[in-house]
């Protein structure tokens, strides 16, 4: 065999030569200026802005069971009913009014013939005690010449009692007529205790339905599991139940995981998209946004700020309350500033840097970063337009004679490479 190589042979031999000499080349983006804009994807409902509230009566003392609802989302005029409940209740209370009442009617009669009986025997035991006194006057010995001083001693001595039994049978009927004013004074109270027990039960009958105030949509209100109000549920006095909305009006009710919500803030501009109309697309503005960050779902850890957009527009034929939606929050946006891959930025003790190319290669720049959206940040100092910046730690003796002049990433007193920098804003 010929100890010669052919020429494809020592061609191919030359470039596996050259490529295991020489290093791959580190991977580089350039500073460009353009447009930024950080926006978080959230969703929701649609609710009235406005809308006219419909609570449970107040009249009762307790929960109130509800025993038959109207459809929800159905038509009412005014007058119609929404909901009735249970007269069980209210049926016993009244029963037990009206027994009340009339045991203190039997009380009252059976006061009013006993005081009858003792104010009559008291008059007789007077009359009695002044026909003795009169007899006793009458009669009194006061004449020494015909009678003996013992006979005029018992005389007077039978006056004087005579004169007593008339006092004490009159205070004995002033006494019984008082007594007797005043257990029907007690007994009139109680009567008229009944009285009022009555009439809030008969109030209380009469008010266990619950009708729309005017024409319109009527639409029941969601507990944290997403239930409407049921046939057998309890409800308290005062206890909001439904509404009807304003329908001339729409609004957005949106929930913005805790993690995407810094920089969120009222005034921002947002586009609205119906779940069952994706084609149609509604401006808005952010209206308001929960002060502190809640979950969304009970058992869920998950945190969520919630927040209102107004729509510049409702459109009635298409929006319904409870339609879900899904909205785009602009939380920032910035024309004409200087941007690079979120990749090109390294961290370390709060502080950023880049790795820039240079004449002799690559070298360490601190600089200010003022918003990012997850894939590119928005520089303010410390690069121009056009600089090439690496995406991952250059490699010593790269391509074009170019040499690391910055420490290697993961060596110490290098910065961390590939975290990248927070987004700017914090919660709102």
């Amino acid at each position: 065999m010929s100890s010669k190589l052919s020429l494809p042979c020592a061609l191919l031999a030359c470039v596996l030569w050259n490529g295991c000499d020489r290093a791959p080349a580190t991977p580089t983006a350039r500073a460009l200026r353009g447009d930024f804009l950080r926006a978080v994807e959230v969703e929701g409902f649609l609710k009235a802005a406005k809308s006219t509230p419909l609570t449970a009566p107040t009249g009762a003392d307790s929960a109130m069971r509800v025993s038959w609802l109207a459809e929800d989302g159905a038509h009412v005029a005014a007058g119609d009913v929404v909901a009735r409940f249970d007269e069980t209740e209210w049926t016993k209370a009244l029963a037990e009014a009206e027994g009340k009442r009339g045991g203190v009617g039997l009380r009252m009669e059976k006061q009013r013939i006993a005081a009858s009986g003792a104010e009559s025997g008291a008059e007789l035991d007077s009359d009695l005690a002044r026909r003795e006194l009169e007899m006793a006057e009458r009669f009194q010995v006061s004449d020494s010449s015909f009678t003996s001083r013992n006979e005029m001693v018992e005389s007077a001595l039978d006056a004087g009692l005579a004169r007593s039994r008339d006092l004490h049978a009159r205070g004995v009927r002033d006494v019984q007529r008082r007594v007797a004013a005043g257990e029907s004074a007690l007994l009139a109270i109680e009567d008229r205790q009944a009285g009022e027990e009555i009439a809030h039960a008969r109030s209380g009958l009469t008010a266990l339905s619950l009708a729309a105030p005017h024409d319109g949509l009527v639409v029941f209100l969601r507990d944290w599991r997403g239930n409407t109000t049921r046939v057998g549920d309890s409800i308290w006095p005062g206890q909001r139940m439904a509404e009807i909305p304003d329908l001339s009006e729409m609004e957005c009710e949106v929930y913005v995981l805790e993690a995407d919500a810094g920089g969120l803030a009222i005034g921002q501009k947002a586009t609205v998209r119906l779940e069952a109309h994706p084609e149609v697309e509604f401006a808005g503005q952010v209206k308001r946004v929960d002060a502190v960050a809640k979950p969304r779902f009970r058992g869920v850890p998950v945190q969520f700020f919630g927040a209102t957009i107004q729509l510049a527009r409702t459109d009635a034929d298409l929006m319904k309350p409870g339609q879900r939606v899904r909205a785009r929050i602009e939380i920032d946006r910035r024309s004409d500033v200087l941007l690079i891959p979120a990749a090109a930025v390294l961290s370390r003790e709060g502080h950023s840097f880049v790795q820039r190319r240079g004449s002799a290669g690559f070298e360490l720049v601190s600089v200010e970063i003022a918003a990012s959206d997850g894939g590119r940040v928005v520089v303010t100092s410390g690069l121009s337009a056009g600089d090439d910046v690496a995406l991952a730690a250059p490699e010593s003796g790269g391509s074009g004679g170019e040499t690391d002049t910055a420490p290697a990433a993961g060596s110490p007193g290098a910065p961390d490479a590939g975290r990248k920098p927070a987004p700017a804003g914090g919660a709102p």
